[in-house]
């Protein structure tokens, strides 16, 4: 259908569609030469955008990139300026695919959307496989039932997936930059994913963890940051927020536009709760277990051979 059309500048092709049906088919053939924008997904949904919000509860509102993808959608797409994609987060050891956008030899502004919910087989363990220890397999909350309870590796990896601080965010522009030979990139937002519309979870907020959620549990470690480079200083990244509650609970009309905010990331305010300060401390270690809050940081970029 879309060859039918006359080129593209601009194209927003969301739904629960796989990455090969962009990279492998025809899709792009015709527009590629003349397109200078993509949106493979969106950060958050307004109210008025309901088809999107049914997308979220259904296959995603968008597909989830590999850096292989991404590789191949540079090699079709050598004049794209503007890219939004989601790519997936893997406990710091995502470094590889930051690079990948750099390939866009002139992309001038990038939205990231992280997704942050760890990878699971259907035998409720990790990907890529792992050991994992007997505090990790110990079950929290409830009972261990799909779209129910939760693993305790399973809220281990979603917070450290979602512990974006300053030094993280600059991070990821830096990886891009790298990639970048000329180094036309002007502003990169990433916007961590978490399941604030139900996107890609496996297990739902049942009332223990809803409470926590409510709490602000997530929306702190994981703010939208806006990073942008500076020549003498190096990259400025400024942390935002934007309104992560249900869709069910914006007013009509209300703004969801990025609002700039001061203070430092670094302190996990909540009200105290033994399963999750336990998971916290076992990464995140304090001099008094029981002071709160508790302060974190982002694990470092890289590769591979991580551990943890």
């Amino acid at each position: 259908m879309l060859e039918s059309l006359p080129p593209f500048k601009s194209l927003c092709l969301l739904g629960g569609y796989t990455p090969a049906f962009l990279t492998r088919g025809g899709v792009l053939r015709k527009h590629r030469p003349a397109l200078l924008e993509l949106e493979l997904h969106r950060a958050s949904p307004s109210r008025q955008e309901i088809d999107l919000y049914e997308l979220s509860l259904g296959k995603g509102i968008g597909p989830i990139l590999s850096d292989n993808d991404i590789l191949e959608l540079s090699r079709q797409l050598p004049l794209l300026k503007n890219l939004q994609i989601c790519i997936q987060r893997r406990r710091g050891l995502d470094g590889a695919v930051y690079i990948t956008p750099g390939q866009f030899t002139c992309l001038e502004e990038l939205e990231l959307i992280l997704n942050c919910h760890p990878e699971m087989n259907i035998f409720g363990h990790p990907v890529p496989s792992r050991e994992l220890t007997d505090f990790e397999m110990a079950q929290i909350w409830h009972g261990f039932v799909l779209g129910y309870g939760w693993l305790k590796w399973y809220l281990r990896d979603l917070l450290i997936n979602c512990a974006i601080d300053e030094a993280l965010a600059k991070a990821i522009f830096s990886y891009v930059w790298k990639g970048q030979n000329g180094n036309w990139l002007q502003r990169l937002t990433i916007h961590p994913l978490y399941g604030q519309l139900g996107e890609y979870s496996r297990y739902y907020y049942h009332e223990y963890c809803k409470k926590v959620k409510e709490e602000g549990f997530l929306d702190q470690m994981s703010p939208t940051w806006v990073v942008e480079p500076d020549l003498l200083t190096g990259p400025r990244a400024q942390k935002c927020v934007k309104p992560r509650r249900d869709l069910s609970d914006l007013a009509d009309g209300e703004d969801s536009t990025l609002i700039p905010v001061q203070e430092v990331g670094g302190i996990f305010a909540m009200k105290k709760e033994e399963d999750v300060q336990a998971v916290f401390q076992s990464f995140w270690p304090t001099a008094d277990i029981s002071a709160w809050p508790l302060y974190w940081h982002s694990w470092p970029l890289r590769s591979s051979g991580m551990d943890g």
